[in-house]
């Protein structure tokens, strides 16, 4: 497999991200040590705006410990993303952190909790490391999982298999 250069993947990541939050652009830097256990849905919500300006502003590093912080209080959002930031690598050192079994561990979080997004990306995350049958099949119920929760990205992943003829004969 070839991988994307560095800044197609950091677009394709803020894509997700983007997709999956609501939209906002503001930044209060100056609250990076959140209680988050107490924090109201709503209040949830805008440390989740925030981590993603900041994500968004080259701060990965700084959106990092808010966006664990949520994802250790369950929410599904933050573990999704935290998930990502695994997958894909975070900060100026992207390839240094990487690390697919956090980016799993996060994303089964996010899973449990029948988040579409997470579970699209769980499937991804299984699709593009897959050498066997066994495991492109545990993708596949992943996209299809998600696609019934009306993950439109899914769709498409489940398009390939017949395109690709993975799993399924191929079917155009």
């Amino acid at each position: 497999t070839s991988k994307l250069p560095m800044k197609r993947l950091k677009i394709f990541i803020i894509c997700i991200l983007l997709a999956s939050c609501s939209e906002s652009n503001s930044v209060n830097n100056s609250n990076s040590n959140v209680q988050v256990t107490t924090q109201s849905d709503q209040n949830q919500e805008a440390l989740m705006d925030q981590v993603i300006a900041l994500i968004n502003s080259d701060k990965e590093e700084q959106a990092l410990p808010i966006l664990l912080k949520l994802a250790e209080a369950g929410n599904p959002k933050a573990q999704n993303h935290l998930g990502l930031m695994y997958q894909y690598g975070y900060g100026k050192n992207q390839q240094n952190t990487i690390d697919h079994v956090r980016a799993k561990y996060w994303l089964e979080q996010a899973k449990k909790k029948n988040y579409p997004t997470a579970i699209h990306n769980l499937g991804v995350l299984i699709y593009n490391e897959a050498t066997t049958d066994g495991e492109s099949e545990t993708a596949l119920n992943l996209f299809i999982k998600a696609a019934t929760l009306n993950h439109y990205e899914s769709y498409n992943f489940i398009g390939n298999y017949y395109n690709e003829g993975i799993i399924y004969p191929k079917n155009f």
